[in-house]
């Protein structure tokens, strides 16, 4: 699907070995003309990785003159494999990123459709997970119970 908006690029979806784009792209064709502050990239995991721990894991986030993403300009790469803590949580962040700026920069009238293309590469068993991931104009809010707050004034007596 395309979408005229930031939003949801992949709902659960499930990434086997091999290549796959993201299940929607966004059309950033207004961008070119008007520039964009911040735009935050996130991606989890939905269901945990069932490859071997060789497996290796990759996103490219790409701008693309058409909606296939056949031709594209890639803006970043995310590498793991099957030992990375992100793909072994639920939850877990394999990205949060604002983009904006990297997006306005190479962004035209041409080179308009942002997506992801997930490749996973069966090395040592069967790769394979389940993934959200969205682009948002605001920064992801942060996990639950991970922030302590310490005060260095004692309880009053």
């Amino acid at each position: 699907m395309i979408l005229e908006q930031l939003g949801v690029l992949s709902t659960a979806q499930a990434l086997l070995t091999g290549a796959v784009d993201s299940e929607n792209v966004i059309d950033l064709g207004a961008v070119a003309n008007v520039g964009l502050n911040e735009a935050w990239l996130s991606i989890q995991t939905s269901v945990i990785e069932t490859g071997a721990d060789t497996d290796t894991y990759k996103v490219d986030v790409v701008i693309s003159n058409e909606t296939t993403l056949d031709t594209n300009i890639k803006l970043l790469t995310i590498d793991m494999v099957g030992t990375d803590p992100r793909l072994k949580t639920i939850n877990r962040e394999w990205a949060g990123f604002d983009i904006g700026p990297l997006i306005g920069d190479m962004i035209d009238g041409t080179k308009r459709y942002l997506g992801l293309i997930f490749t996973l590469a069966n090395v040592g068993g069967t790769a394979a997970v389940t993934i959200n991931a969205a682009l948002s104009p605001s920064k992801p809010g942060t996990k639950f119970n991970t922030q302590v707050i310490r005060s260095n004034v004692g309880v009053p007596t």
